[in-house]
Order: C-alpha cells, then sequence, then structure tokens
C-alpha cells in the first residue's frame, strides 16, 4: 500500500485488510519514518495515515490517531481531506456507523482537489456505498470489491421490491 507518491490519492480506497504481517511491516517502517520526520519538526501526514490503517488490520482503535490528524491537518486542504476519505473508508470495511458521515466530508474537502474522473469515480462509489447498513458491531474487514458487491445487491433487491424506481436511461452524469 504505496500511499506516499502515489497518482491520485484521493480517489484511491486504502481501506482493503491487510494481513498480519504486512500490517506490521507498515507499522514498523510508519513508526521508523515518523521518528525520523518528528526529529526534524515536520508533521509527516502521510506516515500518520500508514500507521492508522496498518493499526485498523491489526483490530487496534484508531479513534485518537483520527482525532490528532484532524488537528494536524487544519488549513490544509488535502490533508483533510485524505484524513476524512481514510477514516471512513476504515470505518466502512467494517461497516460501522459513522463511516458515510466521514466519507462524505472527505468528498466535499477534496470535489475540489480532485480532477473529474476521480470526481466521478469517488463520487458514484459513495452512492453505492451509502445502501450498506452500517452498525456499532465491529465486523471483520471487507475490501471494496466486497463492499461494492454487497452494494450492488441491496440496489437491485430495492429496485426488485420497487422502494426505488429503475433508472429510465437517463443519465444525469458522464459516467452512465
Amino acid at each position: 500500500m504505496a500511499l506516499a507518491g502515489g497518482d491520485r490519492p484521493l480517489s484511491r480506497w486504502y481501506a482493503d485488510p491487510l494481513d498480519r504481517k504486512h500490517a506490521w511491516t507498515l507499522l514498523e517502517q510508519s513508526q521508523s519514518t515518523l521518528r525520523a520526520a518528528l526529529r526534524g519538526q515536520r508533521p509527516c501526514v502521510t506516515r500518520r495515515l500508514q500507521g492508522i490503517i496498518a493499526r485498523h488490520s491489526l483490530g487496534r482503535p484508531i479513534d485518537q490517531d483520527y482525532g490528532l490528524l484532524r488537528k494536524l491537518t487544519v488549513g490544509t486542504a488535502h490533508g483533510q481531506a485524505l484524513t476524512e476519505l481514510i477514516y471512513g473508508q476504515l470505518l466502512m470495511s467494517r461497516k460501522l456507523s459513522g463511516a458515510m458521515e466521514h466519507l462524505s466530508r472527505g468528498f466535499e474537502v477534496a470535489r475540489n482537489l480532485l480532477d473529474a474522473e476521480d470526481f466521478f469515480i469517488v463520487r458514484k462509489r459513495h452512492k453505492l456505498l451509502g445502501r450498506l447498513a452500517l452498525g456499532y458491531r465491529v465486523l471483520p474487514p471487507a475490501t471494496l470489491e466486497e463492499l461494492l458487491a454487497e452494494a450492488a445487491v441491496i440496489r437491485q433487491l430495492k429496485w426488485s421490491a420497487g422502494i426505488f424506481p429503475r433508472p429510465t436511461g437517463q443519465h444525469t452524469d458522464t459516467l452512465g
């Protein structure tokens, strides 16, 4: 998982579960680099985000880390957007309540930073994920593919039951 230096970081999905070995490696790398950055008085948001991702994969709490990152990224739209999007993704991977609020907040901050293609990728993904039932019971993490498949089934079932009207073929966006 390359958070730093990857292209299109605001439209990527970072919450696919890591196995324990990769999570520990990522945590050790992020902590080592973070220590060096702190000696140089740099906030190193990327390394902190990698640490949050690793701790989440290891089943550790991440709320305090998220709170600290929110304070560190005040005034930096990119950092705020990435923090909200990643935290929302991590909550969503376990279908935890509050995930959509963080994803929406991150998208609102990121919308002016995204190019058109990324804007519609994130918007479409969030719209589909919004169909998932979220709760307070911690579930094993799911991949984005698994979450989108479940959300698509929910959408199809609701269409079949007549809860949502089927699309008429008129599209309001360019991706269809």
